[in-house]
């Protein structure tokens, strides 16, 4: 994970891969080679996970960056709040899966690698002014997003 801002829930994260080969011209993205899928977990112990971006990202190299051997960089907005019940984000686990998935059920069907990173994070606010503060910024983002 390269930073994740416990205000805007601006997260960005890099996923190394080797060997990375290209889904053929006018493939959909639940035929390229690579899905990489973000959980959430909250400290009242609830989960999060959507099959959907920002959640669920799918990544093929151009043809003539094939077979690519470097760093995925993924960018997105995520929940620092649980979405029902307002608990602070507490971890997140990404998982690549490498191979082709199956669009009927959003998972990988017989993946050739798959790996999966957990990592602790820390959003709770010092502060009770902060902490409102941010919780006011996360509406105001979701009021002007909609």
């Amino acid at each position: 994970m390269e930073s994740l801002d416990c205000d805007t829930g601006q997260l960005e994260y890099r996923v190394p891969v080797a060997n990375l080969l290209s889904a053929p011209s006018g493939s959909d993205d639940y035929e390229f080679p690579l899905a990489i899928f973000v959980y959430l977990f909250f400290e009242d112990g609830s989960s999060y996970a959507s099959y959907t971006p920002p959640y669920l990202t799918y990544f093929s190299p151009s043809a003539g960056e094939a077979p690519y051997t470097g760093s995925v960089s993924v960018e997105s907005v995520i929940f620092v709040m649980a979405p029902d019940t307002a608990s602070p984000l507490e971890s997140l686990e990404f998982s690549a899966f490498v191979g082709n998935p199956v669009p009927e059920s959003s998972v990988i069907g017989n993946p050739t690698d798959t790996s999966t990173t957990t990592y602790t994070v820390d959003c709770d606010d010092d502060s009770l002014i902060d902490g409102l503060v941010a919780a006011l910024k996360r509406i105001l983002r979701g009021i002007l997003s909609s």
